[in-house]
C-alpha cells in the first residue's frame, strides 16, 4: 500500500532499527510537528512520543509490542509517511562486545559503542562503583561519573553476560 506524502514528512536516519519493548528510538527527518505528530510501529501507537523540532523526534517502543519487524508510520495534520524502513522489535540474545570507548575523564560522560547492549537491563562497573549504562541502541550506551574522575577500567553486563575493557 502506498501512501501519498503531502508534506514531505521523511525519515533520514534512526539511532537504531532494532530494540526490545522500552528501547528509546532518536529518529531524524522532515516534516515533523510540535504538538501535532503520531508515530505508528504497525499502527500501534509509541511511548513517550517527543518531537523536539521540525527535523528530530524521539520516543520508545510500547511495553506491550510483540517481537518482529514493523512497519513505521509517522502522521501529522498535513499528511503522513510509511517508511519502507522497518524496525525489528526484540532483545540481543548474545553477550555484549565493547568495540570503543569515548572518554575525556574532564567530563562527566563515558560512551561506548560495541554490540548487544540490553535497553534498561545493562550495568557498568568502574571504579569499585556500579551504574546504569543508559542505552541508545543495541551497539551504544553511556554512563555518567564524577568530574574529573579517571576510568581505567570498565565491565559492562547484560542479562547475557559480561565484558571488561581496559583503557590503558
Amino acid at each position: 500500500m502506498y501512501i501519498y506524502n503531502i508534506m514531505n514528512i521523511l525519515i533520514n536516519s534512526t539511532s537504531t532499527n532494532f530494540g526490545p519493548a522500552g528501547q528509546w528510538v532518536y529518529i531524524n527527518g522532515e516534516g515533523f510537528v510540535i504538538d501535532g505528530t503520531t508515530v505508528l510501529l504497525n499502527d500501534q501507537p509509541v511511548e513517550n512520543l517527543k518531537v523536539y523540532h521540525e527535523g528530530l523526534i524521539a520516543f520508545s517502543i510500547p511495553t506491550n509490542i510483540s517481537d518482529g519487524f514493523k512497519s513505521i508510520k509517522i502522521q501529522t495534520s498535513e499528511g503522513e509517511y510509511a517508511s519502507d524502513v522497518f524496525f525489528e522489535v526484540g532483545t540481543p540474545t548474545q553477550p555484549p562486545t565493547v568495540g570503543s570507548i569515548a572518554v575525556n575523564n574532564m567530563d562527566e560522560w563515558i560512551f561506548v559503542t560495541g554490540e548487544n547492549f540490553v535497553w534498561d537491563q545493562t550495568s557498568v562497573i568502574f571504579n569499585e562503583k556500579t551504574a546504569n549504562c543508559f542505552v541508545y541502541s543495541t551497539f551504544s550506551c553511556g554512563f555518567s561519573k564524577n568530574i574529573n574522575e579517571l576510568v581505567t577500567s570498565l565491565t559492562l553486563t547484560t542479562p547475557n553476560g559480561s565484558v571488561t575493557y581496559n583503557l590503558e
